[in-house]
This record gives structure tokens, sequence and C-alpha cells, in this order.
């Protein structure tokens, strides 16, 4: 038990800890030196002020770079590890001697390997000094230690791949303790050498039962180290044995992995054996292995008996081919397009949208405007053609009046999802086409591809719909084109604006919040004097979507002066709506809401007010805002928005905020607004310490 001396004396070693070579802050505040941390360490225990051994842990990080400091850690370390340390402390140790061990440290980490509590951590700073004496150590602990601690040695034995442990590691493999016998040949199988391979080899033969299944996992695995290796040969018969003879697919298929890794010059071959086996999982390996080879072309052999494979070996092929991008292949691929299995003609529409090119347009616009399971796939295969010549073949397929309707829809289709914008003049010559579903996917294209260019034709077709489902496409394709150019494009829309009958005028007013800028917003102002209800309607509503704050003085206008109710709650909502939504700081947002609140005339528009300033993040709309906690129809709105603002304030403010967040719990009576009223108080409570 700790001494209260003893936690005072680590309470004094808080001040001032810096690096070797720092100073402290305050001159007149010692930095703590090494001796009297390394002192105090055989007294530290589990749970104490982690601020000495922060400082500790700054002197081992600059020992990398001096010398004499390691030595000198080094030697305090060792004598940690032989006295009478807390466990605490020769934990930290052990840890330590990781970085600043050499081989003087090794015995004394040995002796802890058998150690009940610390063996892990022995081990821990023994691994990775790249010294012969820790693989002796650990070898020379091996057979002495009970099996629990035996399997943590073997572990880091394997982790060094010491091949002088093979002997002393051997025996452990045909431990009773099947848990004791599974560390020893995984042991066996990290170290990788002949030696090491050899015995998993025998003890596979010699085995039977789960020890047998491990003993083929390990020795898989010492067949991949001998690969590393260069010793590939000797790997060789181990693997034919296990895939011609072991019964677990897992097992069967891994050992065939690791043969097509050992013998490149067989491994075509034996690729070839495997997706003739019609066996599916080995099939489908052979086929992931034919996708990992190093290159692009395809093996001409396996081209070459691709028609003659079974369908699941054709289609693990076909798949293999795509994922290489073997545009050597495409014949091969084409000449399977019409294969009897489902399965494998699947697998060349796919192969076919990783090595077809432009001519491939049209055969796979074709399959992906059919009414079947291949069309989603042809479709996929028309978005990943990458070849030269994609996109003009695209647009020529739409454009050409004796192609059928479906095909050119899809190709309009693609053009958008692959956003080819230098195709759009396509799209521009459908709106045109007798067929409506090919007008109809044209108008959609351009919403997407359309460009500044396209927008006159556009704007010619919209008064021309044949109807209102063609009339909102090509209404949304001139708003999202418009909307991409900005400002320019009034010079296209502002002529339809005044010369075009009233209804058209109407819907084009709608799309001139996406354009923006001074002449849409005057184009705005001159059809609020329109004679036309529908174009000054139009006219309100767009400059209730206004996206910025250079409308917010017509708005105001329109509140005191309106024609109709309908059109004052309209702008009421547009004015709020853009004080959120316009970029202003906090004072110009907040004065701009209180005159919305002096021209509130329901409760409705009232809450919306309050609800505004949840977003401002300033001490005066938090008072300002809580004034309305008093009035019962606006507590709810109000409190939510308090709560809100002394989060985004912080815990710097909480003065001013706790009386408030407690009056919301006094006058709201919404739940969630409560529970997060009481969330806050609780935080701001525990950081003032109250």
């Amino acid at each position: 038990m700790r001494s209260p001396s003893h936690l005072l004396s680590l309470a004094a070693l808080t001040w001032a800890f810096v690096v070797p070579g720092q100073t402290a802050s305050n001159p007149e505040q010692p930095a703590a030196p090494l001796d009297r941390l390394l002192a105090h360490l055989p007294h530290v225990e589990y749970g104490d002020d982690r601020a000495p051994l922060d400082a500790l842990d700054r002197y081992v990080a600059a020992a990398g770079a001096d010398q004499a400091l390691r030595a000198r850690l080094e030697e305090s370390f060792i004598a940690v590890l032989a006295g009478d340390a807390t466990l605490a402390a020769k934990d930290y140790a052990c840890r330590s001697l990781r970085l600043v061990g050499s081989p003087k440290c090794v015995p004394a980490l040995a002796a802890l390997l058998s150690h009940p509590q610390l063996s892990s951590l022995a081990r821990y700073g023994l691994e990775p000094l790249p010294y012969p004496e820790v693989d002796a150590a650990l070898r020379e602990a091996l057979p002495r230690l009970p099996a629990r601690l035996q399997i943590g040695v073997l572990t880091s034995l394997g982790a060094r791949r010491d091949p002088m442990a093979v002997p002393v590691i051997r025996p452990l493999t045909a431990a009773d303790d099947l848990r004791l016998a599974e560390a020893a040949m995984v042991a066996l199988a990290k170290i990788g050498t002949p030696e090491a391979v050899t015995a998993l080899a025998d003890l596979h033969e010699q085995t039977t039962g789960r020890r047998r299944l491990l003993a083929a996992q390990s020795l898989i695995e010492g067949a991949w180290r001998l690969i590393e290796r260069g010793q590939a040969g000797r790997a060789v018969p181990w693997l034919e044995a296990l895939y011609a003879k072991h019964l677990r697919p897992d097992l069967r298929e891994a050992a065939f992995e690791a043969l097509v890794a050992a013998e490149p010059r067989k491994a075509a071959g034996r690729l070839l054996a495997a997706l003739r086996s019609g066996e599916e999982r080995l099939t489908r390996l052979a086929g992931q292995l034919v996708a990992r080879r190093p290159g692009t072309r395809t093996p001409p052999r396996l081209l070459r008996a691709l028609p003659d494979l079974p369908p699941v070996g054709r289609a693990a092929l076909l798949d293999a081919i795509a994922a290489r991008r073997d545009r050597t292949a495409r014949e091969a691929v084409l000449a399977r397009l019409d294969d009897a299995e489902p399965a494998v003609r699947s697998a060349a529409v796919r192969a076919l949208g990783s090595v077809g090119n432009a001519e491939d347009v049209s055969r796979l616009a074709r399959l992906a405007a059919a009414a079947d399971d291949l069309a989603p796939v042809a479709r996929r295969s028309l978005l990943d053609l990458a070849a030269p010549g994609v996109p003009p073949a695209l647009a020529a397929l739409a454009r050409t009046p004796d192609t059928p309707p479906a095909v050119r829809v899809v190709c309009l289709q693609v053009l958008a999802e692959r956003n080819l914008t230098g195709q759009a003049g396509a799209a521009v010559r459908c709106l045109k086409d007798a067929d409506p579903g090919v007008r109809l996917a044209a108008a959609r294209t351009l919403a997407v591809i359309g460009q500044q260019k396209q927008l006159p034709a556009l704007l010619q077709r919209l008064p021309r719909a044949n109807d209102d489902a063609e009339a909102q496409a090509l209404l949304a394709a001139l708003g999202q084109v418009a909307r991409r150019v900005g400002p320019p494009a009034m010079a296209t829309l502002a002529p339809a604006l005044t010369d075009s009958p009233a209804d058209l005028r109407a819907r084009l007013l709608g799309v001139l919040p996406g354009v923006g800028g001074h002449d849409a917003l005057a184009a705005v102002r001159e059809a609020l004097k329109d004679d036309s209800p529908a174009v000054r309607g139009a006219a309100v509503r767009a400059l209730s979507a206004w996206p910025d704050s250079s409308a917010a003085a017509d708005l105001l206008q329109l509140v005191r002066q309106p024609r109709d109710e309908a059109e004052r709650t309209l702008a009421f909502r547009g004015y709020v709506r853009m004080i959120r939504e316009a970029g202003l700081d906090p004072r110009a947002r907040l004065e701009h809401l209180q005159t919305a609140m002096e021209l509130a005339r329901t409760i409705e528009e009232r809450r919306l007010v309050v609800g505004a300033t949840s977003d401002i993040v300033s001490t005066d709309a938090l008072e300002w805002t809580a004034r309305y906690l008093d009035d019962p129809a606006l507590a709810n709105e109000a409190g939510a928005a308090v709560v809100r603002i002394a989060q985004a304030l912080g815990p710097e403010h909480s003065a001013r905020t706790l009386p408030l967040i407690e009056k919301v719990l006094e006058r709201v009576t919404a739940k969630p607004v409560r529970d997060s009223a009481r969330l806050l108080q609780r935080r701001w409570r525990q950081l003032d310490g109250r």
C-alpha cells in the first residue's frame, strides 16, 4: 500500500516537465531532472497521475539521438526489472526497453518470460530488438514455460522468423493442448524455412482430425514463405498433394492459389484446368487469379479455350477479361454475346463495357433498350465504355431518326449520366422529334448537360410543347441550364420576358431566382407592374425565392403594401427565408428579423420570426429571443431558439445563458425543447464546477 508521503512525492513531480534541451516556461520553476523521475519510477502504481511518466516518455523519445542518455535509461530500466519495483513500474520499463534496449537488457527481460503477469510485456519489449541474443533467450525459455506462456513465446519466435528455433518448436506441434500445438504450427509457418515447412508437411501426413486441418493451413502459409524466399520448388510437391487430396474446399483452393504463384510458367495450364473443372468455387477462384495476373493481355491459350469451357468457366473468364480491360480479347467477348447460357451472355455484356469500342455502342444500346434482364447490364456497360469515339457514337445514334425510339432514349439518358456536355447538340436535335418519349428524354438530358448555347432552343421549344409533361420537362431544363449559366443567361431570356404571352412570361419568371443578378431582379420588378395576375403572382413568387438580400426591400414593400393577403403572406415568408439564407452578418440578420416581427400579423408569422433567430450566434439575438419566452403562444419556438443559440455560444457565455436556460425550463412545455435545455444546463454546470 502506498504511503501518503509517496502520494505527495508523485504529485510534486507534475511541475514543469520538459524535453531534454528545452527550458521551462517559468525560469524560476526548474525542470524535473531525470534522476528524480527515475528515482520515483519504482514506486508508481496503476491509476497514478500520468504526468511523471509523460515526462519520462519525452526523455525516452529523445534518447534516439543521444547514446549516453539511451544507456542511462536502459541501465535504470534494467534495475527496475531486477528489483522490487511495483508491477506498474516494471510494465513501464518493459515497454520503454522496446525503444532504448540493447543486448544488455535481454537477460532482465528474459527473466520475466515466466512471470504470470509480465510475460507478455517482457515479450513486447524483446520482440522488436534486432539482436541474436533475443532469439537465443526466447529459444532457451520456451521448453521450461507452462503451455499458456509457451503460446506467447511461440508467437514471438514466429514474428522474428528465427530459423534456429525450428528444432525446439517442432516437438510442440504434437502437444496434447491443441492451442499450443496450433501456435507451434503457426510459428513454423511464419519462419518459413525448408526445415520449418518440412516439419509441417510431416505433421500433416502423420496426424488426423483437427490437428491435420491446422497442419494443412500452416503448411500452405509456410509454402507462401518459401515462394517469397525464392524457394518455390520446395513447396510445389506439398501444395500439389494438398490440392489433389484435401477434401475441404477452402484448403484445396488455398493450395491451388499458392501453386499458381509457385510456378508461373505452368500457371496458364493450371488455371485452364480449373476453369474446365466445373467446380463453381474453384472456377471462380481461377477467374479471379486470371484477373490478377500481371499485364493486360489474357493468355491466348485461355482465350482459345473460352468457347469450350463449362458455363461457369466461360462466365468466370469473361469477368476476368473485364477486370483486366484486355481490349485484345474483344472478338472473343463479342462471340459470347449470343451464348446459350444467360449467365454467360450477361458476363459478355459486362466485359464489353471494359474492352469494347465505339463500334459496340449500337449493340449495347439496343440491349439496354430491351425489356429483359440484360438491359441494366448493358446500360452499365454503356456508362463504362471508355474507348475513343464513344461519346460521338452515342450522340449520332441518339439523333438518327431511323433508330428505334427506345434505343434513342437510352442514348440520351447515357449522355446525361456520363455528363457529356460536348454532345448536347444531339439532344437539341431530338427536342423536335416525332416520338414523345424521345422529346421528353432530350429535355431531361439538356437539364443535365445543356449550356448557354442550348438556351435558345429550349426557349423556342417551350411554347410548342405537345403536353404538360413535355412543357414541365422543358421548363425544368431551361431552369437548370440558366442556373448553370447565371446572369449571362438574361441575354437570351430578357426578350421573351417582354414579348411572350402572359402564361409563358409567368413560367419564365420562375427561372430567374436561379439566374440571379441585377438584370434578372430588374425583370422581376418590372413584372410586378404587369396587368396579368398570373405574371404578377409569378413575380412575387420569384422575389420570395430570391437567393440573396438584394430583393429584401422589394419584399418589405410587398409586405407593407400588398394587393391581397395571399401576396402579403408569400412576401413575408420569402423575406424571413431570405434573412436566414442570404449570408448576412449576425447584426444585420437580427435587425431584419426585428423589422419582420414589427410587421407580423398572425401568430404563425411571429413563430416563423422567432424560429429564425436560432441561426444567429450572438448574445444580442439570445437576449432578444428570450423576451418571447413570456408569451405562451411563442414560448416553445423561443425556447428552442434560446437553447440552440446558447449551445452555439459555448460555455464561455454560461453566466449569461444559464439563467435563460432556467427560464426555458420554467416556461416551455414542449418535451424535446425541455430535454435539450436540461442537457445543456447540466453540461454548463459541470464545466462551471457547480
